[in-house]
């Protein structure tokens, strides 16, 4: 993939870089923060190594993050490349095929966010999170932002005080128990299509106790985190 395609399946600012170390392809994520000053940015970079390793203790797959470094008005981190994200390989296909040939895929999915509820682990579930390899092993890629309590504080302290609320809401989505909820609302919100396989994810969910409720509740959830993050992305209140 060329680096323009990396840049835009990323759900955050961030500028990507596909490279190679000792002949193991890597992607680089280098992330220049617009909320946070210069004084701040030590702070966050540790917060983002500490989610690194909240995120393994719990089992969570993720690619070998093989360095990282805080440099100026600048944090890096070199990971493995494992291989495309989901968003990528549904891209131009039918939306029935998420729960058919690659269902093997979404039950790892939902592995992972039993594991974050296993452990009352904040995650973003959007579809471009979670990537691919060749031995169709799914891992989950974001650690940017650090979705831990310390870091909710940090960010909201940063704000504008007028875009505070709206930020609330749009954190308390990617609490673990709306995981399930969250992961359905950025398929919709990406493509309509995929409205017709919400009752075969109310199932899956359900008989993995990743949600509870009806089809109804499940579909009204969705729909609620949809609106919360469409009205966060129309303040242009970034997460970093």
């Amino acid at each position: 993939l060329l680096n323009d395609d990396l840049r835009n399946f990323s759900v955050n600012d961030g500028k990507f870089i596909l490279t190679e170390e000792e002949g193991i392809p890597c992607l680089q994520k280098i992330i220049q923060p617009r909320i946070f000053c210069r004084e701040k940015l030590p702070l966050l970079y540790g917060l983002m190594v500490e989610y690194i390793r909240v995120l393994q203790r719990a089992g969570i797959p993720l690619p070998e993050v093989r360095s990282h470094a805080h440099e100026e008005n600048t944090l890096r981190f070199t990971c493995h490349y494992e291989g495309p994200n989901l968003q990528q390989l549904m891209q131009n296909r039918e939306a029935t095929l998420l729960t058919t040939d690659f269902a093997p895929l979404l039950s790892q999915i939902i592995t992972i966010f039993q594991l974050a509820q296993a452990q009352s682990l904040s995650l973003d579930p959007h579809p471009k999170n979670f990537v691919v390899n060749e031995q169709r092993q799914v891992h989950y890629v974001d650690f940017s932002p650090p979705l831990l309590p310390q870091y909710s504080a940090l960010l909201l302290a940063s704000l504008n005080p007028g875009h505070r609320e709206a930020i609330k809401q749009n954190l308390a989505c990617f609490e673990p128990q709306n995981l399930g909820y969250h992961f359905a609302a950025d398929l919709i919100k990406g493509d309509a299509r995929f409205y017709a396989i919400l009752p075969q994810l109310h199932q899956l969910f359900s008989a993995r106790r990743i949600i509870h409720g009806s089809l109804e509740e499940f579909q009204q959830r969705a729909e609620e985190i949809k609106s919360i993050e469409l009205a966060r992305a129309a303040l242009d209140a970034p997460f970093l």
